[in-house]
């Protein structure tokens, strides 16, 4: 059994060339490195397009080729330092690429990196050269189809899942198609992606995170039976009605506290759907010592063996409950960053994900505990 990670030269530098994320990509692989995991994990390289039509073709998948162009086109005025016109600003404005959206020299090369760090993960897991891939570069989850959101610019988790529920994996009969579950763990409600499946009975999404007036993106929280009043947290139209899922969760839950809310839902999505493929997004903006300071988990994880639910005994980080139950499925699964604006500690807590997946795919054991 093989864990895959998505690394490169090239992509580390496009990965820290954002000014909002800074180093954060090559903090969590140094430390990965440092820990000596880096020889336990099989490197997949970023898909690699020979000319642009392939990649417009890719991205405009899901993105407007319009957008596609005005990102572009933003990348080239802060590389030659232009000032934008006022119908440039028109421009910009008109797909939100300002305020928390900015342009920067790499911003276009930026954004197409975690696409291309996301699709090569997806095409590993299809082709079985590995069971999980796991791309620190990808989760940006907010971008929309023809705007951007979030700081994020494109949508690596939705090309990912639609280049894995266009596939047909060796095992699965002609007579059944391929079903994605999509799980997003950000403090911030995945709402890029669950609006781009909306109308999709082949993916379901579930995203746990806060929500409350005010709170960025304002989606993702309780609807309301119009007769009984009574909350609900499923969403989804069309075909694709009941296929999204939302858990708000008030401010200041502790792990053990998030891991209990989760945790029965978890499984009943993995008993319902029985999903060909998982595709996780890890934010690390939940953790007590994220600037958001909303929730309060974090990346402890005990030198004990965990085969039952968390009871009060048990401080283990929710984000690691959650991750060591998905991967106890045994169905092939994409992990991806997102959210974490505390770097160190997003960079301990996806080097320690990291450990425990080695651990969990790799039976080796207390991999993840000697992480600090």
């Amino acid at each position: 059994m093989s864990v895959g990670i998505v690394y490169g030269d090239q992509y580390r530098q496009l990965c820290c060339s954002s000014p909002k994320f800074g180093d954060r990509y090559a903090l969590v692989m140094d430390l990965i490195n440092a820990y000596k995991l880096i020889p336990e994990l099989s490197r997949v390289p970023p898909l690699q397009w020979n000319s642009p039509g392939p990649m417009y073709e890719v991205v405009t998948a899901f993105h407007s080729t319009e957008y596609v162009d005005a990102l572009k086109k933003l990348q080239m005025l802060h590389c030659e330092e232009k000032e934008l016109t006022a119908d440039d600003e028109l421009l910009m404005d008109s797909f939100s690429l300002n305020y928390d959206c900015p342009g920067f020299p790499s911003v276009f090369d930026y954004s197409l990196a975690a696409v291309q760090g996301s699709l090569a993960a997806a095409n590993a897991l299809i082709c079985r050269h590995c069971e999980v891939v796991i791309n620190w570069g990808g989760g940006w989850h907010h971008a929309k189809r023809s705007e951007a959101s979030g700081f994020c610019y494109l949508n690596d988790v939705v090309l990912a899942i639609h280049r894995l529920v266009s596939s047909t994996p060796p095992e699965i009969s002609p007579n059944r198609q391929t079903r994605v579950l999509y799980i997003d763990l950000d403090l911030h409600h995945g709402d890029g992606v669950e609006e781009a499946f909306w109308y999709s009975p082949r993916v379901v999404t579930f995203s746990v995170h806060h929500a409350s007036p005010g709170f960025f993106p304002g989606t993702g929280t309780w609807n309301m039976v119009d007769n009984d009043k009574l909350p609900i947290f499923l969403n989804g139209a069309g075909r694709g009605r009941f296929s999204a899922f939302n858990l708000p969760l008030e401010e200041g839950i502790n792990d053990l506290d998030w891991s209990n809310a989760i945790g029965p839902i978890l499984d009943s999505l993995n008993i319902v759907i029985q999903p060909s493929y998982v595709v996780v997004q890890c934010g690390a903006d939940c953790l007590a010592t994220d600037p958001h300071r909303i929730f309060r988990l974090t990346n402890f994880y005990p030198n004990l063996n965990l085969d039952s639910d968390c009871d009060s005994e048990c401080s283990l980080s929710g984000y690691l409950y959650a991750i060591k139950k998905i991967l106890s499925w045994k169905v092939p699964i994409l992990i991806l960053g997102g959210g974490g604006y505390n770097f160190p500690d997003a960079a301990r807590l996806w080097t320690r994900v990291t450990a425990l997946t080695i651990e969990e795919v790799k039976g080796k054991k207390y991999v993840a505990f000697k992480i600090s």
